[in-house]
């Protein structure tokens, strides 16, 4: 299935892990944070490419590198990124972010994911959706572990991951000796008391955290004028 955005398409018809509203929110999110114009940025769990795409367009001067690990969502996000108008920018590797994380010349200055996070016993039946959900080759642990040894002196990693686990990733992010700079508690509509999932930035250097709110849906079924500030440079019909 292809999806229009206003200056890309996404092919997902590959991927275990279909276009949704978390990748678009991190995608969006990640250059509305206070981060400074990286020069490289890398999408771990690339999929079909979206977060790659949204970096290309909101970093203009940016080297983007995807990493995904299925060939079948590679082939996705190497066609999405040929047909669009950062090709000569993002650059898209078949392999494990494991292997990648050895490489002495891997640092990047801001790092984005959408990362598998389910750890339901019930798994999604298509073998390569339950990859992409379950984390069962990587997931957020692993992911914030990492950053240490990905970003650069003064990088950053933007992610997404359910509110629920919340004070899980605190206490990673604080053994990782990582400084929360920034966090959005997303809530899926107005009077929702509970926030369904949380964006959040780590960095490598502390400063002080930005804290806010983030609802998806009013009452009436529309997008909040939040929600529609936030994706507006994206979706084709906000």
């Amino acid at each position: 299935m292809s999806f229009s955005f206003k200056k890309f398409t996404v092919d997902d018809s590959r991927c275990g892990m279909k276009v949704g509203t978390d990748g678009v929110l991190v995608g969006a999110w990640c250059g509305m944070t206070g981060d400074t114009m990286p020069r490289n940025v890398l999408d771990i769990g690339a999929g079909s490419g979206l977060i790659s795409l949204m970096a290309a367009q909101r970093f203009p001067e940016a080297k983007v590198t995807g990493i995904e690990i299925a060939p079948d969502a590679c082939a996705d996000a190497r066609n999405n990124i040929d047909k669009s108008p950062w090709h000569d920018r993002v650059t898209i590797i078949e392999g494990d972010i494991m292997d990648v994380a050895q490489r002495p010349e891997g640092r990047w200055d801001l790092i984005v994911s959408n990362p598998p996070f389910f750890s339901e016993t019930l798994h999604a039946p298509d073998a390569a959706r339950a990859t992409a959900r379950h984390g069962e080759t990587f997931d957020v642990t692993q992911l914030i572990s990492l950053a240490t040894q990905l970003l650069t002196p003064n990088g950053s990693l933007c992610f997404i991951a359910p509110s629920t686990r919340d004070g899980e990733i605190d206490f990673l992010a604080e053994l990782a000796r990582l400084h929360t700079t920034a966090v959005t508690r997303v809530y899926s509509k107005t009077g929702s008391r509970t926030p369904i999932r949380t964006l959040r930035r780590l960095s490598m250097t502390a400063s002080p955290c930005v804290s806010d709110d983030l609802v998806i849906r009013l009452s009436d079924g529309g997008y909040s004028a939040d929600y529609v500030s936030l994706t507006k440079d994206f979706y084709l019909h906000l």
